[in-house]
């Protein structure tokens, strides 16, 4: 049958049975729905990292995941009650959803979190295994990081056990680990932190793990992470320096960041840290070597497009902060040759933070005083 009128474009799952008993009528269409209802306790799909052909899809797969939406809809389920084997044969559908998972997989993970948890485990350690030439990633892990509200809190530490243990052979594999656990509300900072000053000294300065690890060291405890860069720029002669910002800066920009490691609050947006981590930036991406695009029509950004904006964004970090020190912070970047070209701008600046802060709450005398030594 082709479902395409009652099918979505984005899911297996049919949102109406309409389009079947339209062009078949009443009787097949109810036959077809009880035969999809009783179909997926018959069939256990396999998880979609053991799938030897991911692009293919199974259709006892999409029988099944009509059969449980219909029985949902007809009161025919209820997932406070079923069996825990249900729960995760019913798990094991959701997962090889199109397009993500299965809408009620929330719900059940409320009624039965232990079954959820066992079958979400088990995707995450059979993708960690997966080899480094592996192309297709994009499974539960990627899955989580887009529809993992509900979800996460189950395989938490399932997911930071598997990192303790090791970094994945495929490096996408820790990109999409890595995003998931730091776009939490409460990412495990500590954790991460500790992680990345380890795993940063064991990877090639030229490898992807090797940037991953330092843009979470760069986020989560910036102060130790810029100085081992300075130090690894210094005693590397034979690293391209240049190559190696525009790397870093590349994975830290906000541009295509749905599934990049990026945290909301990272640690390197202090003043104190900005007035090192700016200029280093400006050094090695520097103006005169900027892209220009305009008139030049519609294009894709690549990794120097993002890598200069970045750097155009840690300004604005420090112009923005309401921390009174990224005042002094912009005073002493006027003095940093690297700079030069943006003097005035950062001037401007300054008279524009002097004036709105100036707003906000009533001077005393020292505030004058201070006022004319500083401005």
């Amino acid at each position: 049958h082709d479902a395409s009128e009652d099918r979505s474009h984005h899911q297996w799952t049919p949102v109406s049975w309409e389009g079947l008993r339209k062009s078949s009528g009443r009787l097949i269409t109810w036959g077809t729905k009880e035969g999809c209802k009783r179909a997926w306790r018959r069939f256990s799909p396999q998880l979609p990292h053991e799938r030897s052909k991911p692009s293919e899809i199974d259709n006892r797969i999409i029988a099944g995941l009509a059969g449980i939406k219909a029985a949902l809809d007809d009161g025919e389920i209820d997932f406070a009650t079923i069996s825990e084997a249900d729960a995760r044969l019913a798990t094991r559908y959701a997962v090889n959803e199109l397009n993500g998972f299965a809408p009620w997989l929330t719900e059940l993970a409320i009624h039965q979190p232990e079954a959820v948890r066992n079958v979400l485990a088990e995707c995450i350690r059979g993708e960690w295994v997966s080899k480094r030439e592996c192309k297709w990633v994009d499974e539960v892990l990627s899955d989580l990081i887009w529809q993992g509200e509900g979800l996460f809190h189950l395989v938490k530490d399932d997911l930071i056990a598997q990192l303790l243990n090791g970094d994945p052979e495929n490096k996408s594999i820790l990109e999409h680990a890595l995003t998931l656990l730091i776009r939490q509300t409460d990412p495990p900072i500590i954790i991460l932190k500790e992680i990345a000053s380890e795993r940063a000294n064991i990877y090639s300065l030229d490898s992807q793990g090797f940037i991953l690890w330092l843009t979470v060291w760069l986020q989560t405890d910036a102060k130790p992470a810029l100085q081992f860069l300075e130090e690894t720029l210094i005693q590397r002669a034979d690293v391209n320096a240049d190559r190696l910002i525009i790397r870093v800066c590349n994975m830290l920009s906000e541009r295509t960041s749905g599934r990049k490691p990026l945290l909301r609050k990272p640690d390197y947006s202090k003043p104190d840290i900005l007035r090192i981590f700016i200029p280093l930036v400006y050094r090695h991406i520097r103006k005169s070597e900027d892209i220009n695009r305009v008139g030049g029509g519609v294009y894709s950004p690549n990794e120097r497009d993002d890598a200069q904006d970045f750097r155009g964004s840690l300004l604005d970090l420090l112009v923005q902060s309401e921390d009174p020190q990224a005042d002094r912070v912009l005073r002493e970047l006027l003095d940093e040759p690297v700079l030069n070209h943006l003097k005035d701008w950062i001037c401007h600046k300054l008279e524009e933070r002097a004036e709105r802060f100036s707003d906000l709450q009533p001077w005393e005398p020292k505030d004058i005083r201070l006022f004319t030594l500083e401005y």
